[in-house]
């Protein structure tokens, strides 16, 4: 029978505080009784400690990998890969392949993953699978699983890469590419310059890993959608 001891009676406020002496006998969970009785004498303590719980998971998450961040997993020394959490507009967010890997960077640095990071995009003169060199993978997902294993597999993935730079799954939907699933330069928007329809940009299925992961279809260029986005160094 679990017995129970008055532990402390605060004249105050006539409140009682009592304690479990068979979850300290057991030795379970003396952290969590402490966490209560902070909870009952500050609600905002409470809060702050909540939101370091937060942290410490998405620190959890990211243990055993070299991107840091909402990436891990894969040995030290590996490259990753991600589909962005942002959506983005060609000719509004990027004007060109080189500016689709500036964003790569910054949302990759605004995750706290390392490295150098580009788009997987083409445009005239410009192939995707050149925006990869130098590395030649594998490329894993933000969850350590991996994704691409060379670049000699680009047209069939391993896994599909639908999972963001914070190691969140995407629920389907699309990324612009630019690229068919032969890995020529499809749809550009005109050259990524050009908003607005009936000018066409190829896109990619997330939640795919045959071809259509890169060329699902074709939508018009005042779409919003994400960025594939490949670790080149880590």
């Amino acid at each position: 029978m679990r017995t129970l001891v008055l532990g402390l009676v605060l004249a105050a406020g006539g409140c009682r505080q009592w304690l479990d002496l068979d979850r300290f006998e057991d030795g379970s969970s003396e952290s969590s009784s402490s966490t209560s009785a902070s909870s009952a004498g500050s609600g905002g303590a409470a809060g702050s400690m909540g939101v370091a719980g937060s942290m410490g998971a998405a620190g959890e998450s990211g243990a055993g990998g070299s991107a840091s961040g909402g990436c891990g997993g894969a040995p030290a020394g590996s490259l990753y890969v991600f589909v962005s959490a942002a959506a983005v507009i060609p000719s509004v967010d990027f004007k060109s392949v080189a500016e689709a890997g500036a964003l790569c960077r910054a949302w990759a640095a605004a995750a706290g993953l390392t490295g150098y990071w580009n788009a997987w995009l083409s445009e005239t003169g410009t192939a995707a699978t050149t925006q990869l060199m130098p590395a030649t993978g594998p490329w894993h997902r933000c969850n350590g699983q991996v994704a691409v294993s060379s670049t000699a597999s680009l047209s069939t993935l391993s896994t599909p890469i639908n999972i963001d730079e914070y190691g969140r799954t995407v629920a389907g939907g699309y990324a612009w590419t630019g690229t068919r699933a032969d890995l020529m330069l499809g749809d550009s928007c005109t050259d990524w310059d050009a908003g607005g329809s009936p000018i066409l940009g190829t896109v990619g299925s997330v939640d795919a890993s045959n071809g259509t992961w890169t060329e699902s279809m074709s939508f018009d260029c005042d779409g919003i959608y994400r960025l594939y986005c490949f670790q080149t160094n880590p």
